[in-house]
């Protein structure tokens, strides 16, 4: 018996769209596996460079701690030579103060020995926890304050006689600014910030 030729005709028609979906689903699927391990790749390199956990970077590390102690020593009087939170703190004393709760190295006396140590920083690379100096009694490094971040530091105000923030761009400050020191290792064990006696 002859089956007519049209009917096979239509049977090979599917049956080559068939082959031809089959193929672009192939190819499909293989460009599909081509680019997935690069992206995997990328993702494993990530997160073995973490460890698979999100480390805060240096600065991250210091500013919390920062804001927390600004906000803690905001308000305590100045005193000059003053060296504690009981009794007021000058500068230089407020300096020590914060370095102390930090739990990073024990710092000179004076703005002035401490602009001798650490390294210069420019001003527009400024991180949380530089030591920022100013010119406010006619010499070089009179003043000190730590940057804590967002364009402003914290200092013993003498002429405020008590512990604030300001920003460095304001136009007392800006004009009398000589300098920045980076002093520790932002990667250095960061203590919580307290208030306990010194």
């Amino acid at each position: 018996m002859n089956f007519p030729r049209r009917p096979c005709g239509w049977v090979s028609g599917i049956w080559l769209l068939l082959v031809l979906a089959a193929t672009a689903g192939t190819a499909f699927a293989q460009n599909a596996r081509i680019t997935e391990p690069a992206e995997e790749r990328q993702a494993g390199e990530r997160m073995e460079e973490t460890n698979g956990i999100l480390m805060p970077s240096p600065t991250e590390q210091l500013l919390l701690p920062l804001a927390r102690i600004a906000r803690d020593l905001t308000g305590i009087h100045y005193r000059l030579g003053g060296n504690s939170v009981e009794s007021g703190l000058d500068c230089s004393g407020l300096v020590r103060v914060i370095w102390a709760k930090l739990g990073l190295t024990t710092l000179p006396r004076t703005s002035a020995a401490m602009a001798k140590i650490g390294e210069k920083v420019e001003a527009d690379d400024l991180e949380p926890g530089d030591l920022v100096f100013f010119n406010t009694r006619g010499r070089p490094n009179s003043h000190v304050g730590v940057y804590i971040g967002l364009g402003r530091f914290i200092h013993a105000s003498s002429v405020r006689r008590k512990v604030m923030e300001n920003a460095l761009d304001e136009s007392y400050y800006k004009s009398r600014f000589n300098g920045a020191r980076r002093l520790a290792n932002p990667q250095a064990d960061v203590r919580p910030a307290g208030l306990s006696p010194d």
